[in-house]
């Protein structure tokens, strides 16, 4: 038992920065940008085959 609780104790001092990345938008700013780079590709894929 006190091996779960030192392993707690040295996850939980990274917890305000997990804490804070996930609150700063850093994951919607990526996924934001996946989702245009997604839809740009789509567009020339498409524009590509009308043409053909």
């Amino acid at each position: 038992m006190s091996a779960i609780t030192t392993k707690f104790e040295e996850l939980s001092q990274y917890a305000p920065e997990i804490l804070e990345l996930l609150t700063t938008g850093v994951l919607k700013i990526d996924k934001e940008k996946r989702c245009q780079a997604r839809d740009h590709l789509q567009k020339d894929i498409s524009l590509t085959k009308n043409r053909g």
